[in-house]
């Protein structure tokens, strides 16, 4: 179980959904991931991207 831990207030990776307004930012994240060698879309449990439920 991987736990993260923002000072007072911590979770588990396993139970997070990343939530994106839109592609663009989605592809962002992977790059930004990618350059630091994390792969948070791999530890949570899902992601939405926004504009995929707009249309």
């Amino acid at each position: 179980m991987r736990m993260a831990d923002t000072g007072n207030f911590s979770f588990d990776l396993k139970e997070a959904t990343l939530l994106f307004v839109n592609e663009s930012a989605y592809k962002a994240f992977l790059e930004k991931c990618a350059a630091e060698g994390k792969n948070f879309v791999e530890l949570v449990r899902g992601v939405v991207v926004m504009d995929n439920l707009l249309y």
